[in-house]
This record gives C-alpha cells, sequence and structure tokens, in this order.
C-alpha cells in the first residue's frame, strides 16, 4: 500500500469506497459504496441518488465533486487539503468523514488478518448497519440483531 508520502507498494487490484456521512446523528450515519471509478459520470449519480437536494455538502477539492452544487443542487462547501485541514475563511472540513473513515479501517484492523478482500462489501454493509441501528440500539447490536431477525422471520 502507498502511504501518505507515496512511499510503498501499489495494491494490485485497487478498490475505491465513496463514503457519504449525515452528521445530523451523532455518530454520523454512512453510506459506503465500492466503485469502479472516482470520476463525476460515476460519483455523481450515487450522491444523487443518496442525498436530499438542498443538503449542505463539505468535501475536498477532488475534480468529480466540483459539479455537486450546479448539477445537483446541493450547497457545496470544499476544503483544499494540500492547504488546510479547516478552510480558514469558511470554517469548511472533511473531519467528520475522516473520522468515520478512521473507524471503518480501525475496525478492519482489529480483525488482524482474518478479513478476506473478496469481502470488503459486506464488511462495509455490516459497518453501516451497525453505526445506522446498532450502536443506536439501547440494548446494543446484538439485541437489536435478534430483534431484526425476529421481525424478518415471526414464529
Amino acid at each position: 500500500m502507498i502511504d501518505q508520502f507515496h512511499r510503498g507498494r501499489r495494491a494490485r487490484r485497487e478498490r475505491w469506497v465513496l463514503g457519504l456521512f449525515d452528521t445530523q446523528y451523532t455518530p454520523a450515519r454512512p453510506y459506503l459504496q465500492l466503485v469502479r471509478r472516482r470520476n463525476a459520470a460515476t460519483l455523481l449519480p450515487i450522491i444523487q441518488r443518496n442525498v436530499r437536494v438542498g443538503s449542505i455538502v463539505h468535501s475536498d477539492e477532488w475534480a468529480a465533486y466540483r459539479q455537486l452544487q450546479r448539477r445537483l443542487g446541493l450547497h457545496h462547501g470544499t476544503v483544499n487539503h494540500s492547504l488546510h485541514f479547516v478552510d480558514p475563511a469558511t470554517g469548511v472540513h472533511t473531519q467528520h468523514a475522516e473520522s468515520n473513515w478512521s473507524s471503518a479501517k480501525t475496525k478492519f484492523k482489529v480483525m488482524k488478518g482474518n478479513s478476506n478482500p473478496n469481502f470488503l462489501l459486506e464488511y462495509l454493509q455490516e459497518f453501516m448497519w451497525r453505526r445506522w441501528y446498532g450502536d443506536t440500539h439501547p440494548n446494543g447490536c446484538f439485541k437489536r440483531l435478534l430483534q431484526d431477525i425476529a421481525e424478518q422471520y415471526p414464529l
């Protein structure tokens, strides 16, 4: 893997994940989707399906995001990460997204090699389910899972 200083080796088959994080909730609710390309033609339709018109979106200045406001009707603020973590003029930052990515990656690292790259989609889905439903359940993830199973398969 190539680190932040551009050292190392590239993975044989890179996998890209688009992450959208709804910060109205604590913890933020993620929507994570595997994508083949990181271009506007791939990313904008996914964002359009999952983000309400009029929403406020903060992102870095990746070229594919430049059309969010004009084409999708989103209020789009950006931060140039090569200069700042938080834009000094606007206060725009992507720290909610960075924090959520860190949590997801930590979850995978805790598995200590017991993860299989072929199951990345399933790992992402589990992370999303836990953040949306399990972590917020008063009795925890396991009780929520049992409740969901009972609703799907009533006796």
